[in-house]
Formats: structure tokens, C-alpha cells, sequence
């Protein structure tokens, strides 16, 4: 009983401070079990170069990971689905306008950065 008197007078008093529910800006997607390595790379590299990610950690449609990247409050996904791996390429969608750019992996990264100033 004591905590929910404590909770309801810190929110009154407006002490209650807002958190991020995640510090990853970027969603990895995960496409299927043969491409999970490829993804796990992808977030790794990203992880090298200062990008906050969070890899999605199985694989299920992509809806579904969009979903999960927009409740976390996340500003980019990648996708590395079959089709992109074979041409060298990676999908970047912008969760926030709805926008996606297919781009050569050596272009990701500056894109990225440059989606994430934007927001």
C-alpha cells in the first residue's frame, strides 16, 4: 500500500522521470535462420562504428519487427533479406516517415547517421 502512495504523490509532484525504453535508434531485422549470421554481422559492424542497434533477436515476418522497432521508439530499421545480400545491398526504412531507400552496404553507414541527425 505505501509504494502506490509513493508513486501517486511522486506523479503529482511531476518526480517521476520519463526513460527511454531503449538507447538503440536502429533495428536489425532478422529475415530467416540462413541470414541471421548476416545480421548479427551487420549489427556488429554498426555497433563498431557508435550506432546504437539492437539485433531482433529470431526470425519472424518483417511487420512484425517494424512493430516492435516503432513500440521501442526506434528511428531506423535495416533489412539484409535474401535479395540484398545478393547484390551487396541493404534496405534502410525510416520508421519515423515510412520511407525506405535500397542502398550498397558501403553507403549504410552515412545514411544511418544522416537519418538519425534528421530525427
Amino acid at each position: 500500500m505505501g509504494d502506490v502512495v509513493i508513486s501517486l504523490v511522486l506523479r503529482e509532484l511531476n518526480l517521476i522521470p520519463q526513460l527511454e525504453v531503449t538507447p538503440a535508434s536502429v533495428l536489425v531485422t532478422v529475415f530467416s535462420r540462413e541470414l541471421q549470421a548476416e545480421s548479427l554481422k551487420l549489427a556488429a559492424h554498426m555497433r563498431q562504428e557508435g550506432i546504437n542497434v539492437t539485433c531482433y533477436p529470431e526470425p519472424v515476418k518483417l511487420p512484425k519487427q517494424f512493430k516492435f522497432a516503432d513500440r521501442m521508439g526506434m528511428k531506423a530499421a535495416l533489412v539484409l533479406g535474401p535479395d540484398e545480400v545478393a547484390h551487396g545491398r541493404i534496405t534502410l526504412k525510416d520508421l519515423v516517415n515510412g520511407t525506405q531507400e535500397n542502398l550498397e552496404r558501403a553507403a549504410v553507414l552515412q545514411s544511418v547517421i544522416r537519418l538519425l541527425e534528421r530525427h
